[in-house]
């Protein structure tokens, strides 16, 4: 007997807990299991706050989507997995629509703190207004390729500005 009430009072209280969580987020179930931990691939607020692991640390995936933007904005396009092209690509943009901004010198302040090269942003901050001036966004494309990685045989894909 008092077993039984023992686990009805536990279901109870958990069910209790999972009707009071559910008040305070919209995808209880998706990340009940990570309560408490912050994951990237789990918080849901914010632009770009929902990113992909990409099988690396913090570091490694600040460090990698800043190289492949820094290689965007220098060569016009690249050839990466699709879903590096896809977390890329919104970077890339924002950089764009800061050197359409007015104000150039907090501009470059802003694109001097993401991108590695000093003479690429004065390069970007002098010829992207030009390129881009009737477009209001969408600045780069991802074309998918239909060969794969022959290594992991991940998809690639073609990460590329519109006006190369």
């Amino acid at each position: 007997m008092s077993i039984s009430v023992f686990l009805l009072i536990k279901s109870i209280y958990f069910l209790y807990f999972l009707f009071f969580f559910n008040k305070f987020t919209s995808h209880s179930f998706i990340n009940f299991g990570y309560f408490g931990r912050k994951l990237d691939s789990f918080i849901l607020y914010g632009n770009l706050r929902t990113c992909k692991k990409l099988k690396r640390t913090h570091s490694g995936r600040k460090a990698l989507l800043r190289s492949l933007t820094t290689e965007v904005l220098r060569h016009g396009r690249i050839i990466t997995t699709f879903n590096k092209a896809r977390q890329a690509k919104p970077r890339v943009e924002r950089i764009i629509k800061y050197s359409k901004k007015e104000n150039k010198r907090h501009a470059r302040i802003l694109i001097n703190s993401y991108l590695y090269d000093r003479q690429l942003t004065e390069n970007v901050l002098k010829l992207a207004p030009e390129r881009f001036k009737e477009r209001h966004g969408g600045y780069c494309r991802i074309k998918r390729l239909s060969s794969c990685n022959v290594g992991d045989n991940s998809n690639r894909a073609i990460l590329e500005l519109l006006e190369y």
